[in-house]
């Protein structure tokens, strides 16, 4: 686990770097489409989590059940 959490923030250190040097417009396109394909990953990541959710009926914790008195 301790190398995964290192190369994940070695590219978020990368990401800023490339932010902050950012100087022309195909720069900024360059980052905008590194932007874009973080946001495409983490948003299959979401729908995969939603899809791979049983069917049953979600749990309410802050209801109380019926059976409780």
């Amino acid at each position: 686990m301790g190398r995964k959490l290192l190369v994940r923030e070695a590219k978020a250190a990368a990401l800023a770097r490339m932010e902050d040097a950012a100087r022309t417009e195909n720069d900024f396109k360059a980052v905008v489409k590194q932007w874009n394909h973080l946001d495409e990953n983490r948003e299959r990541r979401e729908r995969y989590h939603e899809i791979g959710r049983p069917n049953d009926e979600m749990l309410h914790w802050d209801r109380l059940n019926e059976n409780d008195g």
